[in-house]
């Protein structure tokens, strides 16, 4: 009976592991809360059309709303600059809940679907997410290099944000 138990023991916490290794994705410690505002710094004149596309995070059935503000929290500011650092953009973290993204001269130099894919990527970062397993570079935006011309979240975003909201 206790070989039974252990074995079947063994097999549902093997089960869980690799179950576990199936999901791709890979959570940050950025929590923004369910309501995310963004500002658009005075350096990104010029690129607000591609900076705006940080509101693709609002899938259907997303449980953070991310948003344009002003005023009032702003979690994520988003700026440009004309510098070369070797990386289309940086997500900093500040606090937890709070980030500054910065566009470096690559994303100046790129086209808009490239500009586009950027932001959605660099915005994920600063609302939870991390650069998903190589095994799901199809599946995600969050893919640590290249590009897969998608500026929206794939499956594997969408289930990182799920998870973690």
């Amino acid at each position: 009976m206790t070989k039974l138990f252990s074995s079947l023991l063994l097999f549902s916490f093997s089960f869980f592991i690799s179950t576990e290794h199936a999901l791709a994705y890979v959570l940050n410690n950025q929590n923004v809360g369910y309501t995310c505002q963004y500002n658009n710094l005075s350096s990104a004149n010029g690129y607000t059309g591609n900076l705006n596309k940080a509101t693709e995070w609002n899938y259907q059935g997303a449980r953070v709303f991310v948003k344009s503000s002003s005023s009032g929290k702003i979690n994520i500011y988003q700026g440009v600059v004309d510098t070369a650092n070797g990386t289309y953009g940086v997500c900093y973290y500040n606090t937890s809940s709070q980030s500054d993204i910065r566009y470096y001269k690559a994303f100046i130099n790129a086209n808009t679907a490239i500009r586009n894919e950027t932001v959605v990527h660099e915005v994920g970062h600063a609302i939870g997410l991390s650069h998903t397993q190589s095994s799901n570079n199809t599946k995600s935006v969050m893919r640590e290099t290249g590009f897969n011309n998608k500026a929206y979240p794939l499956s594997d975003d969408i289930a990182g944000m799920n998870k973690k909201y």
